[in-house]
């Protein structure tokens, strides 16, 4: 084609509008199974500094299938009750605003972890991250910010291993497992 178009046998390259069909890229997913993450849950130590945060995170991957950008991005008010029920309001792919409903366990995780923020005289008003780290070696005063996307792939694999998992798993291996 390109020596066509050079000796101007044609002006433009006839194929230039038509897309290549995508490789298809076929990987076991990286699901786990339900005892496993019951496994993780009672993994945590409730009473180390950050335990109450990172089963509240673990928890939120797990029992609701976000993303997690969609989970780093909560913010307090998006946590909520609506007609009795309790939701989570996130921004979803495509910059659109979705809910989901909150199983009963991960309300009951999510309570406990919001009670630990307050009795540790940590603000959480409505427009606070809803996942905000411990500490902040750089500026120990700045803790209102969302988690680190790494913090959480850290505690991802922090607790999988724990369990013995013989694979990698990471915060979009919950997206499988939910799913699936």
């Amino acid at each position: 084609v390109r020596m066509c178009i050079r000796d101007r046998i044609i002006t433009e390259n006839p194929a230039s509008n038509i897309r290549r069909p995508r490789r298809e890229i076929v990987r076991p997913t990286k699901a786990i199974s339900k005892e496993q993450v019951d496994e993780l849950l009672k993994s945590v130590d409730l009473l180390s500094s950050s335990g109450p945060l990172h089963l509240s995170l673990l928890a939120t991957l797990w029992l609701t299938g976000l993303r997690k950008s969609e989970i780093l991005n909560l913010k307090r008010k998006d946590y909520y009750k609506e007609n009795g029920n309790v939701v989570i309001q996130y921004m979803g792919k495509g910059g659109k605003f979705r809910r989901k409903l909150v199983h009963p366990r991960l309300e009951e995780i999510l309570d406990d972890y919001l009670l630990w923020m307050k009795n540790k005289g940590r603000s959480h008003d409505n427009e606070d991250w809803l996942f905000q780290p411990n500490k902040n070696p750089k500026d120990p005063t700045l803790l209102d910010r969302p988690l680190n996307p790494r913090t959480l792939n850290r505690i991802v694999e922090k607790y999988s291993k724990k369990i013995g998992v013989n694979f990698n798993v990471s915060p979009h291996s919950a997206r499988a497992t939910f799913i699936s």
